[in-house]
């Protein structure tokens, strides 16, 4: 079986070389001008830095971001809003504790001038 490089067409059988996915051969200059290639048709994420094709990205704020980022940053906010949703709540139970004090504080003063204006 030859080894030929599917774009200069070389014999690579013995020589350094790469095999893609689809069983193809190519030679390690041609290798390198396929990769340039590939990166110039795609974007890179701005989060891992891999390259995807520009229909792959997703827009998300003024960035587009590959599909296992937009996750990732989805998971986040989601975590922060459940986190911010219990402070919210934690913070309208201390209030609603504090509400309580001061009118218990009203309460027993207004009784305190109440019973100082009977003894009077």
């Amino acid at each position: 079986m030859s080894k030929i490089c599917s774009v200069c067409g070389i014999d690579v059988d013995g020589k350094p070389r790469v095999k893609d996915s689809d069983g193809n051969y190519y030679c390690l200059p041609c290798e390198e001008a396929q990769k340039q290639l590939r990166q110039s048709a795609q974007s890179a994420c701005p989060d891992c830095g891999r390259f995807f094709p520009s229909d792959k990205l997703e827009s998300h704020g003024n960035q587009l971001v590959c599909p296992g980022c937009i996750r990732k940053r989805r998971e986040k906010y989601q975590k922060t809003k459940s986190r911010m949703a219990a402070v919210g709540a934690a913070d309208a139970k201390q209030r609603a504790k504090q509400i309580q004090i001061i009118g218990g504080a009203a309460l027993v003063l207004l009784v305190m001038i109440l019973v100082w204006m009977a003894l009077r």
